[in-house]
């Protein structure tokens, strides 16, 4: 759907630029609980993903993990997937948990600017974290 498209823009975005080896890319799709590994490596996680009900369409928002499970399926797609297996990552992590997990969300649909933005912010907080 092309209104779902920003993760998979930002992925390919990503996937272009040269990034510092300590920066993972991982299409996350519909892996939903088999994500769960990638966010037991300690570290930073930032999810992209579209995003609905939080701001301006043609505007990014950070959220954090709590924020993320608090909002579940009112402002995020995909059945509250993503904010289903933030919560229940720390009853069945068998790693280090990761210290930061953040969503970058891009709200309406993903345009050239927003997506380029979304793929600058995602890698400054991968490296500094949220800012």
């Amino acid at each position: 759907m092309v209104d779902d498209s920003a993760g998979l823009m930002v992925y390919d975005q990503l996937k272009q630029r040269c990034l510092p080896d300590t920066i993972e890319v991982i299409e996350g799709g519909l892996m939903g609980l088999n994500l769960l590994p990638f966010l037991e490596r300690g570290g930073r996680v930032v999810f992209v993903d579209n995003v609905r009900g939080f701001t301006r369409p043609g505007s990014l928002i950070v959220l954090n993990q709590a924020q993320v499970i608090a909002t579940g399926a009112e402002h995020y797609d995909h059945n509250s997937c993503l904010a289903y297996v933030l919560s229940v990552l720390p009853k069945v992590c068998e790693g280090t948990l990761a210290q930061d997990v953040v969503l970058l969300g891009i709200e309406g649909p993903p345009t050239e600017r927003l997506v380029q933005e979304a793929a600058n912010l995602s890698v400054f907080i991968a490296q500094n974290g949220h800012p």
